[in-house]
């Protein structure tokens, strides 16, 4: 059923940065005639919105056409006058984002004060452009079951799309990842390609390369996908270009208010809740809010304000393998008798280098570990028997969520617009928990009374954003805007025992090194848990702070049949971050103390883990809060050449300069594939220690023509270049040494213990460069003359008009990209037998140096589709789309900065040429919405209390 809301008007801006005024609003193009086809030159065309009164003239060349450039969005009436002409007045068109509406004028000969009142929709062929795209409508959001609510969801309702992961997920309550991710190939491009624009801002985080701001679907009034923008006015992003428009104040006040429940009434129990005798878990979700705008000053100042609150507690079913009660006896007491294994006392050896078992198995309490005792006594009794799998139960997400924006648009006159916008997001998610602790033992160990194993578990993030926008209409064929724009991302990821000292109480004061990283280390046994059993090895906590300033200046001139566009946008990006890997240190225990020397048996691990004798321990710290900053400018000069009424030729080149990040202190380092260690104070690239790639040259072309007279049947082509910078916030030489310190311990296994649980670790120390012995961390590298990645499309189609609201697409749509970044190991060792070390490149130059994670551009991918697109537009109460994409998308990487999945053979990167993830060979994508027949305004049932009753009702 319909959401009680009522429809708002149109228009407004959101964040920050990459896209030009032609974002936030359209372009006009058409040929005034005489009914014999005969062209009428300097013709006057007047454009007004419906919505804001807001009016422009143009006058016509000698061929008779006129452009009308970067107009505010929505609908739209255009009049047209000439002495010895009746005046036309033509209605029923609406302008969208980024869009160039052809809208060609009959008008009748006779007399000038005779007017003649058409109203018809636009045609729905692109005829001037060779841009592929889809435009999604405010109805379409509203009306479409969407999951989440959240509106890139409808991303894969155009051809070309796919996801990245089959049956993954688009909404995330925690992690460093927005409410809605960036989960999307299109046209072969990765997911990190891809780019959106809200209201003509740019809306990425410079971390995580997923939305910042996420605007409510009753608060958008359209989106279009740019799935191969060949505009030269684009980039910043090689993939497709999202354009959100979001509503403004009209000349009339509208409004609405929300409300979607759901919860868990209808769900079922989960196969383990009922093996175990364990209860449905609570589901609750409530989504509510309200949208208001109108004028303030008649058609002059308008306002729109809107909010959204969300309230979700999501249960998770969780399966772990924890210690039985008799395991955690055998610790707390010593007592093995009846573990079914010998172990060995590894501080009694005979002569012969054998130890001695302990009698009856028995460790005497003297020798027994209190930490280890008290760790063990963290876990919660067991949901059900068994050695694994023996403690379910269904931890409750909680999250909140605030946003809202408020804008304010202002009509100095026919010749000056501005308008300011300020949006802001908060949110916070609590118990992403996997495993409880005994209640008794965590009050008596401070430990957090909600969790003890987990990787998020409070997590808090604040956006904000504002942006302020000035277009000034210099004469009636030049305009020049400017804008100026900030966004803001602060993220926060914290452990349960996030300043919580624990380690004291539990008995080894050195594991509180800094208190953001207090917490519980993470203790793995061999035989009892696949996992940590119990503590975190996550890389919290994390504190982002990214903030980016945006400052841009567009200009259109239009000189006869040629609108010529130029203009550049600069960005200063702000990256502040704590962030690190097993803080709170990883303890393992594998029986390698407990069992025969000489022995491989793991089976006495717990027996291990009683004593407190570790096989292993690494801990990870890195220092204070790293300052990232970089700059990037991108300029560009373009053309639409209206050759004649039935050829459009567009032109353009675009230079992107995108530098790397340094840090404020000069606090990183980097390596090179010959072992040299590179510090921005002795780096021929400068503080970033990457060379700044100028070669960013993007040119694009594309043409329209008409094949037929009627103009029904459109064709269409283009070609462009696109870049991207793929280093992810280029964090990672912060966490190189001196500035991230990895302390690993390991073990002889056939000597005496030598590590323990409540062993005093060393204070992490600042490792010295200049000594080849402390290299022996894996390097986060990066080619010093790194480039920017680069992506080149293409595309051909036919368009052709079946009805005046039904349209037909075919065409072919190829991707190749070049230059991707991705690790590889440069120390990498060869094939061969004997230990892996000789066979390492830089083992001559320093045996110390394991794996080098090396980021490149050796990486690469290409892409050839198919795709059929059939557009029906709302009429008569049904609207609808297909597409299908028949599609080939083969690589040799997951994508850029894929940390995880570097090559099998660093030796051999064309090895892993085959079908990329996104590789998807049909997609076939049906929406359609069908308003019943019922109610005001229909057919049946149309007054009275019964059209109340079965009105407003639809099929989607």
């Amino acid at each position: 059923m319909r959401p009680v809301v009522i429809r708002i008007a149109i228009l407004t801006v959101l964040l920050t940065c990459k896209l030009f005024g032609q974002a936030q609003s359209g372009t006009v193009v058409g040929t005034v005639t005489d009914p014999a086809g005969a062209v009428v030159p300097y013709a006057i065309v007047t454009i007004t919105s419906v919505d804001t009164g807001l009016v422009r003239t143009a006058t016509a060349n000698a061929n008779g056409q006129y452009r009308i450039d970067t107009f505010p969005t929505g609908p739209v009436t255009i009049t047209v006058e000439q002495p010895g002409f009746q005046k036309l007045v033509r209605s029923g068109l609406s302008l969208t984002a980024a869009d160039t509406l052809t809208v060609n004028l009959e008008i009748p000969v006779g007399n000038i004060q005779e007017t003649v009142e058409v109203t018809e929709a636009a045609p729905l062929l692109q005829s001037q452009t060779a841009t592929v795209s889809t435009l999604i409508t405010n109805l379409q959001m509203l009306e479409t079951p969407i999951n989440g609510r959240t509106f890139n969801q409808l991303i894969l309702l155009s051809s070309g799309t796919a996801p990245t992961q089959p049956g993954g997920t688009l909404t995330s309550l925690t992690g460093f990842s927005s409410r809605a991710n960036n989960t999307f190939s299109i046209n072969g491009n990765t997911a990190q390609n891809n780019s959106y624009l809200i209201d003509g801002l740019y809306n990425m985080g410079l971390w995580t390369q997923a939305l910042v701001m996420v605007p409510t679907i009753d608060s958008i009034q359209e989106q279009r996908l740019m799935a191969n923008a060949y505009s030269a006015q684009y980039g910043g992003a090689a993939g497709a270009v999202t354009l959100v428009q979001t509503k403004s104040g009209t000349a009339s006040f509208h409004g609405g208010a929300y409300h979607f429940l759901r919860n868990g009434a209808l769900d079922a129990n989960s196969f383990f809740n009922n093996l175990n005798g364990i209860a449905k878990p609570i589901q609750k979700r409530n989504e509510f809010g309200g949208t208001f705008g109108g004028p303030i000053r008649k058609d002059k100042t308008f306002f729109f304000v809107d909010y959204q609150g969300i309230q979700w507690a999501a249960p998770t079913n969780v399966t772990n393998s924890i210690a039985t009660a008799a395991q955690a006896q055998m610790v707390q007491t010593g007592d093995f008798s009846g573990l079914g294994t010998t172990i060995y006392d590894p501080l009694s050896v005979t002569p012969t280098g054998q130890r001695i078992a302990f009698p009856g198995n028995i460790i005497p309490r003297n020798r027994l570990s209190p930490m280890a005792a008290n760790i063990i006594s963290l876990l919660p009794p067991r949901t059900s028997a068994g050695a694994t799998n023996n403690f379910v139960w269904n931890p409750v997400t909680v999250q909140h969520v605030d946003q809202a924006d408020a804008r304010i648009d202002q009509n100095f006159g026919a010749a000056d617009r501005f308008f300011f916008k300020y949006s802001i997001d908060k949110s916070n998610a609590t118990g992403n928990c996997t495993l409880p602790p005994n209640p008794a033992a965590a009050a008596q160990f401070n430990v957090n009374p909600q969790c003890v194993t987990g990787g998020t578990f409070d997590y808090d993030m604040t956006n904000w954003s504002a942006v302020a926008s000035y277009t000034k209409i210099i004469s009636p064929t030049f305009i020049n805007e400017t804008r100026l724009g900030v966004l803001r991302n602060f993220m926060e990821d914290r452990a349960p025992d996030h300043l919580r000292d624990i380690a004291t109480p539990l008995g080894n004061p050195s594991l509180a090194v800094d208190p953001l990283n207090y917490g519980i280390p993470a203790i793995q046994i061999s035989g009892i848990a696949t996992s940590p059993m119990i503590g975190g090895s996550s890389a919290n906590p994390e504190f982002l702070r990214t903030v980016v300033f945006q400052y841009e200046n567009v200009a259109t001139l239009n000189k006869g049949n040629h609108s010529i566009k130029f203009g550049a946008v600069h960005f200063r990006d702000r990256f502040n971050a704590h962030t690190t890997n097993f803080p709170r240190g990883t303890y393992t225990f594998n029986g390698q103390y407990t069992r025969q020397v000489g022995s491989s048996s793991g089976a006495t691990a717990l027996a291990d883990f009683a004593l407190g004798y570790t096989s292993a321990i690494q801990r990870t710290q890195q220092f204070g809060v790293f300052g990232e900053r970089r700059w990037r400018l991108a300029s560009f000069i373009e053309d639409a050449w209206r050759v004649n009424n039935r050829l459009t030729v567009t032109y353009g080149l675009r230079h992107e300069l995108q530098a790397p990040f340094y840090e404020i202190y000069d606090r990183q380092s980097n390596i090179t594939p010959a072992g040299q260690v590179v510090l921005p104070r002795d780096n021929p690239c400068g503080r970033s220690t990457v060379c700044l790639d100028k070669k960013g040259w993007a040119p694009r072309v594309g043409i329209a023509y008409s094949l037929t007279k009627d103009q029904k049947t459109v064709f269409r082509a283009g070609s462009g270049v696109g870049y991207f910078w793929g280093m992810n916030g280029g964090r990672q030489m912060v966490e190189n040494p001196p500035m991230n310190v990895i302390q690993q311990f390991t073990t002889n296994p056939e000597a005496a213990p030598s590590l323990s649980l409540t062993q005093t670790l060393p204070r992490p120390v600042l490792p010295n460069l200049s000594d080849p012995t402390q290299l022996n961390i894996i390097f986060l590298a990066y080619d010093t003359h790194m480039k920017l990645a680069q992506s080149m499309q293409w595309s051909a189609d036919i368009q052709r008009e079946l009805r005046p609201d039904l349209m037909l697409s075919v065409g072919y749509v190829g991707t190749r990209t070049n230059r991707m970044m991705n690790p590889v190991n440069a120390n990498m060792a060869a094939p061969g037998t004997g230990p892996p070390g000789p066979r390492r490149p830089l083992f001559s130059v320093n045996p110390a140096i394991p794996d080098i994670h090396y980021r490149t551009n050796a990486f690469g991918a290409k892409y050839h589709s198919l795709q059929v697109n059939l557009d029906k537009r709302y009429g008569n109460g049904l609207s609808g789309h297909l597409a299908y994409t028949w599609s080939h998308n083969m690589t040799n990487t997951v994508g850029p900065n894929s940390v995880q999945y570097p090559p099998m053979n660093s030796l051999c990167i064309a090895c892993d040429w085959g079908p990329a993830n996104e590789d998807r060979r049909h997609m076939l994508v049906i929406n359609h919405l069908y308003e019943l027949p019922f109610g005001a305004g229909r057919p049946f049932a149309n007054h009275g209390v019964m059209s109340r009753v079965v009105g407003g009702w639809d099929i989607s």
